[in-house]
C-alpha cells in the first residue's frame, strides 16, 4: 500500500465532495451535521492510514474492522464521546452502503477464525460469535433475519449464536460444495455414520440433523485450541 499515494487520494476526494455538496443544495445552505460527518470520515481515514493500513480494502476504509479499542483510542484522538463515534459510523454506513457483503462477511469470516468456542454450544450444535463492532454485528443479525431465521444470543447482545445451518448459509454455501468438502477432509472425518448421512439423497444443509451438526462441529474446532480449523474458514471465504 503506497500511503502516501493514497493520502493525497483521500485530500483530493474531501475537496470533491465538500464543493459538491455545496453546490447540491446551494452554497451557504450546507447543514453543519453534513460537513461533521465528511469530515470524520476523512479523520478516521487519515488516522488508520497512519497506524493501521490493514484496515483498508481496496483504498477504502472497512469500517467493519473498528473494535473498541480503537473506539477508545478514537475518542482521545478526536476529543469526542465513544458514543458519538458509534454514531458517526452508523451514519456513514448508511450513507455509503458499507453494509455490503464484501467488507461485512470478510470482518465475520476474521471474527471466526480467532475467536476461541464454547465447548458447551459445541456439544450442542452450536457456534459462537462475539461481536463488539455495532455494524458487523448489524449485518449478520440482517443477514440471519433475511434467511428466515431468528437472531438468538447468548449471555449477551453482542454474542450471536449460529448452528451449521444457518452459518453456510450466511456464506451462500450449496449442498454440494459443502459435501464434497467433507469427504476431502479425510483427517478431520472418519465418521462413517456421518459419511452415510452426506451420502443420503435428500441431505441438505438448510436441514442438517442436531446430531450431524455436533459431530461436524466438534471435528472443525481444533482441539488445542478451541478454534475453528483454518481450512474450514479458508472453505467458507
Amino acid at each position: 500500500m503506497n500511503k502516501n499515494k493514497i493520502s493525497n487520494m483521500l485530500k483530493q476526494k474531501i475537496t470533491e465532495e465538500i464543493f459538491q455538496s455545496y453546490t447540491r443544495q446551494g452554497f451557504g445552505r450546507l447543514l453543519k451535521s453534513e460537513i461533521d460527518l465528511i469530515m470524520f470520515d476523512f479523520s478516521l481515514k487519515m488516522i488508520f492510514l497512519e497506524t493501521k493500513q490493514e484496515y483498508f480494502i481496496d483504498n477504502e476504509l472497512n469500517y467493519f474492522t473498528i473494535n473498541k479499542q480503537d473506539l477508545y483510542e478514537l475518542s482521545k484522538k478526536l476529543k469526542i464521546t465513544e458514543s458519538k463515534i458509534i454514531g458517526y459510523i452508523e451514519q456513514i454506513g448508511l450513507l455509503k452502503g458499507l453494509l455490503d457483503d464484501k467488507m461485512g462477511l470478510k470482518s465475520f469470516k476474521q471474527l471466526l477464525l480467532i475467536q476461541k468456542q464454547d465447548k458447551n454450544y459445541i456439544e450442542k450444535g452450536y457456534l459462537t460469535v462475539q461481536i463488539s463492532n455495532k455494524l458487523v454485528k448489524q449485518f449478520i443479525e440482517a443477514k440471519i433475519t433475511s434467511l428466515g431465521y431468528q437472531v438468538e444470543y447468548g449471555n449477551n447482545k453482542e454474542l450471536i449464536i449460529v448452528n451449521l445451518s444457518i452459518l453456510l448459509k450466511i456464506f451462500d454455501i450449496n449442498t454440494d460444495n459443502f459435501k464434497n468438502w467433507i469427504i476431502k477432509q479425510k483427517e478431520l472425518f472418519s465418521d462413517t455414520d456421518l459419511r452415510d448421512e452426506l451420502n443420503k439423497k435428500d441431505f441438505d444443509i438448510k436441514e442438517i440433523g442436531i446430531e450431524a451438526s455436533k459431530t461436524i462441529l466438534s471435528k472443525l474446532v481444533g482441539k488445542s485450541s478451541d478454534v475453528l480449523v483454518d481450512s474450514f474458514v479458508e472453505f467458507i471465504k
